[in-house]
């Protein structure tokens, strides 16, 4: 007789661990990291890991520059070590579905969630998540502001500027309280470990260097998305932010919380 063909299996929902949207999961970058036992580049090395690792984060906290305008480093939760790891060698990860909304937006229709337990940044259409997107938002001593507010003024491309910084070219700017906007952020990424506001045209298009930074020269370089390392602006990839200006308007709320 011939052999009864087995059934097809039926698909199942992703597992979702239980801490998946109440603390920060991200990677250690290549290059590796120190898991140390101070947020100091000098301090007693706990341990060196290997890029890929995963590692939980139940704080960011101000510690020593090992990278220019960069002081943001990773307080590990203890269930995978304890001690500090320097923001720049971790990268976020987004987590398996859109986190939970606050339960003051059960019923709002159309608003942008900033989860900054999480740094992801979620839009909401019709009550219902549509794109999720990791962010970088204000690092400590300057953290972003949290509270339901809404879209104030638009620009598409403008100069920021604040003590010590000038940007020219800021894409796809959204400002929703003070000084504090969503918007695109093209610097301090991987490849553009020494690019400085003098290193960009006023479109904020890089210009030609006499020695640029050789890809992979040296651990670790930039800042990835998920890690908090702005002055209070919750910071996205260039075309999440272009994505995320089209589907906004005027008043359109933004809610920021842990």
């Amino acid at each position: 007789m011939p052999e009864a063909s087995q059934p097809t299996p039926i698909p199942t929902e992703p597992t979702i661990a239980d801490d998946a949207f109440t603390i920060w999961h991200g990677l250690v970058r290549a290059g590796g990291a120190y898991r140390r036992a101070a947020p100091n580049g000098s301090a007693e090395i706990i341990e060196d890991l290997d890029a890929g690792t995963p590692i939980r984060v139940d704080a960011w906290v101000p510690g020593s520059m090992l990278y220019p305008d960069v002081i943001t480093w990773a307080q590990v939760d203890p269930d995978d070590g304890g001690g500090y790891i320097f923001g720049g060698s971790l990268e976020g990860v987004l987590p398996p579905a859109a986190p939970p909304p606050p339960d003051a937006m059960a019923n709002a229709s159309n608003w942008v969630d900033v989860n900054l337990t999480l740094n992801v940044v979620t839009m909401y259409e019709d009550g219902q998540p549509i794109k999720s997107m990791l962010a970088s938002p204000g690092r400590p001593g300057f953290q972003t502001d949290t509270g339901l507010f809404s879209i104030r003024s638009k620009f598409t491309r403008q100069t920021m500027s604040g003590p010590g910084y000038v940007v020219p070219g800021v894409p796809d700017v959204q400002y929703f309280f003070g000084g504090e906007a969503l918007h695109g952020r093209y610097w301090t990424l991987p490849d553009e470990d020494t690019v400085t506001a003098a290193d960009v045209d006023e479109n904020g298009i890089l210009l030609e260097q006499d020695d640029p930074p050789a890809p992979n020269d040296g651990p670790n370089q930039g800042v990835a998305f998920g890690v908090p390392s702005s002055h209070g602006c919750v910071g996205v990839a260039v075309d999440d932010a272009l994505w995320l200006y089209s589907q906004t308007a005027f008043g359109t709320p933004v809610d920021v919380h842990y």
